[in-house]
């Protein structure tokens, strides 16, 4: 049995980490792995920065201050000793290790290059525009990357020619279990995301405003944390700011998902994780005609794909008038999802790149280049 490391970022305060690293674990382990995951950080003291911008303001000043002493020298030396030690031994005893969107410093790198028998960088975004020189020796020191959309695999291929795409998996599971909306006479549209994506909310304001003119309508915001929303008119607006978040919780409570992106470099490197949850819960989603959206969905058929407010509000529209359509696409996303998209699919695609990776010992060639 071959044993797998995870090196995750913030552990299961981290999206991608939970996507593409926890919810797949027990699928990776019924196929015959043994998996373990280590984060680099620590993450109740990245759970205090997170939630210190959310509550009163003397439970927010008590986080911020240990949040300062987290960051002083001895403190940071202390965890620095500590999770290094505790590292080494894990990569150690691991066969591969699968470091997730993280470049780790040059001192983690150099642990990795020691003792590790085999690594792979697995990342879901476009990590070079925040970090060029991480992602790049990340990327030259894998024995093979796996990329979560076709344009991070480009990118990666230019350093590292054995680059596979492995898709953010969903838990359909998890969604059959889950109690769905009652039907009522207001309809909810859902968003979910954090507060680095909140900005792209602005791109509906026009056409929700238009839209709730004619017809009684909720939006439903979730993971906003404490970012300042836009201004809607004409819609009801509810928000659940709390972070880190269960999509499961919300989802099957909208009767659509929304999902603006604008587009740039760095949204085209995004994996559309949100736009799967909406299918995967049989809810109809409505995105922007923007990278790895533009390939899950089939427009009109799994879902609905806006370049302009004319189309988020033809599109909108079509969805809050007919319940039909909204059943009849949600049922198409789902299966659509579960072709291509579910944590066994995903599963089966990382034991074909486990499979392909060189049989020497790859740390014996970095050993020589130390």
């Amino acid at each position: 049995m071959s044993k797998l490391l995870f090196v995750v970022p913030r552990g299961h305060l981290d999206p991608a980490s939970i996507k593409r690293v926890y919810d797949l674990r027990p699928f990776l382990e019924r196929i015959g792995y043994e998996t373990e995951v280590v984060s680099h950080r620590w993450e109740w003291l990245w759970k205090m920065r997170m939630n210190s911008e959310i509550g009163k303001k003397g439970y927010r000043q008590f986080l911020w201050a240990l949040n300062v002493l987290r960051m002083m020298p001895t403190m940071i030396y202390l965890r620095t000793v500590m999770a290094r030690s505790r590292f080494a031994d894990l990569v150690k005893s691991s066969d591969v290790v699968i470091a997730l969107r993280t470049s780790l410093d040059e001192d983690w790198r150099t642990l990795l290059k020691k003792n590790a028998r085999r690594i792979i960088y697995d990342f879901d975004d476009a990590v070079w525009m925040s970090d060029r020189q991480g992602f790049e020796e990340m990327t030259r020191l894998a024995d093979a990357v796996v990329a979560g959309n076709r344009f991070l695999a480009e990118r990666a291929a230019i350093l590292n020619p054995r680059v596979s795409v492995i898709p953010t998996c969903v838990r359909l599971d998890r969604y059959e279990k889950a109690t769905r909306r009652a039907s009522h006479s207001r309809c909810v549209i859902g968003w979910v995301g954090s507060p680095s994506t909140v900005k792209y909310l602005e791109l509906i304001v026009e056409p929700l405003a238009i839209l709730g003119k004619e017809s009684d309508l909720t939006l439903r915001i979730v993971g906003a944390g404490a970012t300042r929303l836009p201004q809607f008119a004409q819609v009801r607006v509810e928000s659940h700011p709390s972070i880190p978040y269960d999509p499961v919780r919300f989802v099957p409570h909208f009767d659509i998902g929304v999902m603006p992106l604008a587009d740039t470099e760095w949204e085209r490197g995004k994996c559309g994780s949100k736009l799967l949850e909406y299918m995967a819960a049989g809810i109809p989603a409505v995105c922007s005609d923007v990278g790895e959206n533009s390939r899950i969905i089939e427009n009109g058929v799994t879902g609905f794909l806006a370049r302009d407010a004319d189309e988020w509000i033809s599109a909108l529209r079509l969805l809050v008038n007919e319940s039909r359509l909204r059943q009849s696409i949600g049922l198409a996303g789902r299966e659509r999802v579960r072709a291509d998209y579910s944590a066994e699919i995903v599963a089966s695609l990382w034991r074909e790149c486990l499979g392909g990776l060189p049989l020497s010992n790859a740390a014996e060639n970095r050993l020589e280049n130390l």
